[in-house]
């Protein structure tokens, strides 16, 4: 069985409800595909996928990325919620930057009364850059700017 780079969990279900796949050396392609593997594979518990695409210049050693957020349309098929950049970080204001997840995507159908499946959790990306900075400058890499 694929494990995913970090999935989120509800207690007592076997299969993790969002799911976050990082790739290096993948192709864009390639984390997408994963992507379909997991929402079609999933048996229906994963309800969005998170994919991080890093990419690497040799020459520089430099790293780019951006995050791709997908869920379900209303017919039931993969739907791109959203892309953001990472690397080089935005022009403008990045700070503020986030994906946005929803308690439909965490829980399901088994939402609490008087909760809204549509109540947000935000992932801020600054937090993600200065993780990622951190751990590209122990590998010998800076982010693009």
């Amino acid at each position: 069985m694929k494990a995913p780079n970090v999935g989120v969990q509800l207690n007592g279900t076997g299969l993790p409800r969002v799911v976050f796949e990082s790739g290096f050396s993948q192709s864009g392609e390639s984390l997408r595909q994963d992507m379909i593997d997991w929402i079609y594979g999933g048996d229906n518990a994963v309800q969005a996928v998170v994919l991080i695409n890093w990419r690497v210049a040799q020459a520089t050693r430099r790293i780019s990325g951006d995050v791709e957020l997908y869920g379900f349309a209303r017919n039931g098929m993969p739907d791109l919620k959203e892309r953001q950049q990472i690397f080089p970080r935005p022009s403008g204001p990045a700070s503020g930057q986030t994906l946005r997840l929803t308690r439909q995507m965490f829980f399901g159908s088994n939402i609490g009364p008087d909760r809204s499946p549509n109540d947000a959790f935000f992932l801020e990306l600054d937090q993600l850059r200065t993780v990622a900075a951190m751990v590209m400058s122990d590998m010998g890499y800076e982010a693009a700017a």
